[in-house]
């Protein structure tokens, strides 16, 4: 019978966190991705996954669903806001 490795869940967890703070604060995610890799000695890409969601997640909860919520319109009507956003930046 084969054990898996056993990993630092909380470091782990902190990592995760702290990046997809600093990709929804400063709108930065490809850079928290980089940062984080390197930060936890970027020879375990085990964490890469987890925090490709995590960012992904924090994100989308700071682009699409707080402005709708702080502004009182639906969700909708914000993702259609953010997408005409985009579109005036190409």
């Amino acid at each position: 019978m084969t054990t898996l490795p056993r990993h630092d869940c909380w470091n782990f967890g902190h990592v995760v966190g702290a990046s997809s703070m600093l990709a929804a604060n400063c709108g930065v995610p490809v850079t928290s991705v980089v940062l984080a890799v390197e930060l936890a000695g970027g020879s375990s890409y085990e964490a890469t996954l987890p925090l490709i969601i995590g960012i992904a997640l924090a994100t989308y909860i700071s682009s699409v669903l707080l402005p709708g919520l702080f502004e009182g319109i639906s969700r909708e009507d914000s993702l259609k806001r953010y997408e005409q956003q985009a579109e005036d930046l190409v």
